[in-house]
């Protein structure tokens, strides 16, 4: 008998309309940075993570969140203004509680929105979100960006993975220390930034082939069934989130 786990629960996701995987993102973004205590966001941001573990993805959620983590700590737990519980002091730098508790609400905050941007990004293909933003009204335009967005962290790793798989092959040695790995990654970032910036123009291209920029919308070869249950949901979801911001702003602006 399978094992039910993380992956059966993204493998579920994958099955459900992209609007509604969207709408629950975005919903959790905001309840993310209106969350006001950092130990409330540490649960939710634990089971991302072991998700993205079951799903592979785990190793670019920390090469993405944790130069976030470090500077929010170095910054805002060292030269907090606003700290009046010292616990250390290291010259002109001060270490207060209240700035220990800010950076790691801020470097929560990072931490769980990569998470879900990891998680919506491996559970909705391009080949669905688009026919799915067309087929509720959205323009082929912003309905383009969206998915763009969605799939921009997956494109980043598959150009760097080509960039040190290049580099070890011409006998470059891409394992070291800390200071030796921060070279490879600045010898990685220019050419995946340089492939990026090409890949714009010809994306733009291929847009104004296909009519993007005609008047009449297009009509999509895909059409994706958008369930009525999968509707009220999306729309529960707003609902909920909408009371839960006016909760949490009302509650702990007094």
């Amino acid at each position: 008998m399978d094992k039910l786990g993380p992956v059966d629960e993204l493998a579920w996701a994958r099955r459900r309309h992209p609007v509604l995987l969207l709408i629950g993102f975005l919903c959790s973004i905001v309840l993310v940075f209106v969350t006001p205590i950092w130990w409330w966001l540490l649960p939710g941001m634990i089971v991302l993570v072991v998700v993205l573990a079951r799903d592979g993805r785990a190793g670019a959620w920390v090469v993405l969140a944790a130069p976030f983590a470090v500077l929010a700590f170095l910054l805002q737990g060292m030269f907090y203004p606003e700290g009046v519980t010292e616990l250390a002091s290291l010259g002109p730098a001060r270490v207060p509680t209240e700035g220990l508790e800010f950076a790691a609400l801020l470097s929560l905050r990072i931490g769980t929105s990569v998470a879900l941007f990891l998680v919506l990004g491996s559970a909705v293909t391009p080949a669905r979100m688009m026919p799915a933003l067309t087929s509720i009204g959205v323009s082929p335009r912003i309905s383009y960006i969206v998915m763009s967005s969605v799939t921009l962290v997956p494109a980043l790793r598959d150009h760097a993975t080509t960039v040190l798989d290049a580099q070890r092959a011409r006998g470059l040695r891409t394992r070291g220390g800390p200071v030796h790995r921060l070279r490879i990654v600045a010898g990685v970032a220019l050419p995946v930034v340089l492939r990026i910036i090409a890949e714009s123009g010809e994306k733009a291209l291929m847009l104004e082939q296909r009519g993007f920029g005609a008047a009449r919308r297009p009509t999509s070869y895909r059409s994706l069934e958008f369930p009525q249950w999968e509707r009220l949901a999306s729309v529960l979801l707003v609902f909920l989130t909408i009371i839960l911001v006016i909760v949490l702003v009302t509650r702990w602006a007094q």
